[in-house]
């Protein structure tokens, strides 16, 4: 399996692929640091999963779950923000997140909401 981790903070990025590599050890993780580079990688990689942060030098990682829904609705979008306001859940769920989570908490919900999004998609979540 394939996942996409899209977050241009370097220490944020390396934490939560190591977070997915945890419950997900057979997964092989691509880093973006922007909407470019994660639009290349999933053309060129078809990932089963995308983990996005909604801030971005280049875009709006709504706006990139959007585009990713449209060429790839088979892959699941998890959103993650430090943002907290009901504008930006509606809008994740709007462009076809799975969930919307809040970064103060990925080390409690990200494991979870992960393997839901791949069974709900589909796919056999082994360890």
């Amino acid at each position: 399996m394939k996942f996409l981790v899209v977050e241009d903070q370097d220490a944020m990025r390396t934490a939560l692929g190591a977070f997915l590599q945890a419950r997900f050890p057979r997964a092989h993780i691509l880093e973006a640091a922007s909407v470019a580079q994660a639009l290349e990688l999933c053309r060129e990689h078809d990932p089963q999963l995308a983990v996005v942060d909604v801030l971005l030098p280049d875009g709006n990682g709504i706006e990139l779950t959007r585009r990713l829904k449209a060429r790839h609705p088979q892959v699941p979008v998890i959103v993650v923000s430090y943002l907290s306001g009901q504008s930006y859940v509606d809008g994740a769920r709007e462009a076809g997140a799975h969930v919307y989570l809040h970064k103060d908490r990925l080390h409690a919900d990200l494991n979870w909401a992960a393997a839901d999004a791949l069974a709900c998609a589909g796919h056999r979540v082994r360890d």
